[in-house]
């Protein structure tokens, strides 16, 4: 009696293990937000077209003279977690206007990029990448409100 019972103990546990094992494992993935994409602080000289300020992704700026910095901008750094190694990632950049609280003329911010173009985990399951995007004036000849501008 005591052989079976023991006989029924070893054999759930031989199950309980193999199926653990052969269990589908949940990745908790993460990103951290490193440095947030800022197109900096600046001044028009005039609207009167549309006038282009791109970040690039490894932290370069090219602007329109007509952009005055106070501060420049910068690119985005981001860090992801969680994911099982040598892992390609898809990463999709969406973008939307930088609006004024207080209504009035709207920044279109657009052609976002990552770098690396290809990103893939290291052995630990993490990556780093940046992003860089272009920001656009209306260009309708009607100046920009003074103040802070805010998007997602």
């Amino acid at each position: 009696m005591k052989l079976k019972l023991f006989q029924k103990i070893i054999c759930f546990a031989f199950f309980a293990a193999a199926f653990v094992s052969l269990s589908p494992r949940v990745a908790l993935a993460a990103i951290t937000e490193v440095q947030p994409l800022r197109f900096g602080t600046f001044a028009l000289r005039n609207n009167d077209a549309s006038h282009n300020l791109i970040i690039f992704p490894n932290g370069t700026i090219s602007a329109s003279p007509n952009y005055l910095f106070f501060s420049d901008g910068q690119e985005g750094q981001y860090t992801v977690s969680g994911f099982p190694a040598a892992t390609p990632l898809i990463i999709n950049v969406t973008v939307n206007p930088l609006v004024y609280g207080g209504g009035g003329e709207q920044f279109t911010v657009s052609s976002p990029q990552v770098w690396p173009g290809s990103v893939v985990t290291d052995g630990g399951g993490n990556a780093s990448f940046n992003v860089g995007a272009t920001l656009s004036t209306s260009g309708s000849g009607v100046m920009y409100f003074n103040g802070g501008f805010n998007g997602t």
